[in-house]
């Protein structure tokens, strides 16, 4: 196997804001494990975009040392058609694609409205000691096998199996020495099409890519800590970025989209904010309405963290004072050590 660490999202054209903020903190919090190998999983995406983000990460990688590759491989997804589709599309079963494509002994997966910030060094080791194909955080709403209808139904379980863990599908960390893609695909063309598109009537919603992983993997990985994959609703917790969260916007709208709430949020962290906006003096923009002045702090870490140096600069006077600011500035260089 190749050394480094391979990343995998899958994306189409509404995702465009959030890849850079999501790679760019993914290389910086593991620069360490480099060489590290980014996939995007071409769902969708802009050619002129992915010209754009390829020269983007390639400057930034130069900028800050960091050694990477990064490919927008396009996925057949004609095995996932034994499945329905999600919102008419089968674009979230594409990162299962990149499992038979990886050839470094690990590989992260992380949905595309994610920020990264987790240090992965420590929880790499513990899942090759654990002997576990996988790791992932137990979802919030079905926290064993037997309250996923549809896992029974495509993988037929015990009773005792019907009791075990169930993972969010959000953010995985395969073992590839362990976990065999193949079968993995095995397991989906022996489906029949017929059963696994059957629906019941007042059962919860089929759980799409996160249903079949579970149902293959029938519980046995090593759970990881919430912050692996924290869900951010409504972006009220940036100050968490403190603890190295991984951040998860599962709700609507997505950070980087007109709408948020968080003005301070798009302009530093995604660069969407409306332009109209963009000279006005930060306390005429809610700041203390929407976001403490603790949040704001985070704001401001991960735009340094990104390199984006002239829009932190206006936001430095931001009732932030000195013994603050060198507190944020300490900390900043102690993570990109």
């Amino acid at each position: 196997m190749k050394e480094g660490l391979s990343f995998v999202t899958a994306a189409d054209h509404g995702f465009h804001q959030g890849l850079e903020a999501l790679l760019k903190t993914f290389m910086i919090s593991n620069r360490e494990l480099a060489p590290l190998r980014l996939i995007v999983m071409d769902c969708g995406l802009k050619g002129d975009f992915m010209n754009g983000l390829q020269q983007e990460m390639d400057g930034y990688a130069k900028k800050e040392r960091i050694e990477i590759e990064l490919s927008f491989p396009k996925a057949d997804l004609k095995r996932w058609q034994v499945f329905p589709p999600h919102w008419e599309s089968y674009a979230t079963y594409a990162f299962l694609e990149a499992v038979g494509m990886v050839e470094t002994r690990h590989l992260i997966f992380a949905d595309a409205d994610m920020l990264h910030f987790c240090q992965l060094a420590p929880v790499l080791h513990e899942l090759e000691q654990s002997g576990y194909k996988m790791a992932g955080v137990v979802d919030n709403d079905y926290s064993t096998l037997g309250m996923d209808y549809y896992v029974n139904h495509l993988s037929t379980l015990s009773a005792s199996q019907l009791g075990k863990p169930y993972m969010n599908g959000g953010y995985l960390i395969f073992d590839l020495e362990r976990f065999s893609a193949q079968d993995l695909y095995d397991f989906v063309e022996s489906l029949d099409p017929q059963r696994a598109h059957q629906r019941f009537t007042g059962v919860k919603k089929f759980k799409h890519d996160q249903t079949i992983v579970n149902a293959f993997i029938k519980g046995e990985f090593l759970a990881l800590p919430e912050r692996y994959n924290y869900f951010c609703k409504e972006n009220a917790r940036f100050i968490d970025i403190e603890e190295r969260s991984n951040f998860h916007f599962v709700s609507q709208p997505k950070p980087w989209e007109p709408g948020d709430r968080e003005v301070v949020a798009r302009e530093l962290v995604f660069g969407t904010v409306e332009e109209e906006l963009c000279d006005k003096d930060v306390t005429e923009l809610k700041v203390h309405s929407v976001l403490d002045s603790l949040v704001l702090r985070g704001q401001l870490l991960v735009a340094q963290l990104m390199g984006k140096k002239k829009k932190v600069k206006r936001y430095q006077q931001a009732q932030i004072n000195a013994a603050q600011l060198q507190g944020l500035k300490e900390l900043i260089h102690s993570w990109v050590q």
